[in-house]
């Protein structure tokens, strides 16, 4: 229904908020974009790519092109 999806989606924006600063924009932005596909019916496989292509691009366009400064991915407790 309705109300289950836009739950959903709120969820996924809030996921986001919550663990970029962990998981950095790539994944975290991969999760909202295919999880949003996902709500609107598109295939598992197709959503994926999707994902992918859209937060590799959204990356580039905002902290390449823009300088906006995005999360990143902390490896540092792995001996990074």
């Amino acid at each position: 229904t309705g109300v289950r999806a836009g739950a959903a989606a709120g969820a996924l924006v809030l996921g986001y908020a919550l663990f970029s600063p962990l998981t950095g924009f790539i994944i975290a932005g991969f999760a909202v974009v295919a999880g949003y596909a996902l709500l609107m019916g598109v295939r598992p496989v197709h959503a994926a790519i999707l994902g992918i292509v859209a937060a590799v691009a959204l990356r580039y366009a905002f902290a390449d092109i823009r300088l906006v400064p995005l999360p990143r991915l902390d490896l540092s407790g792995f001996g990074g």
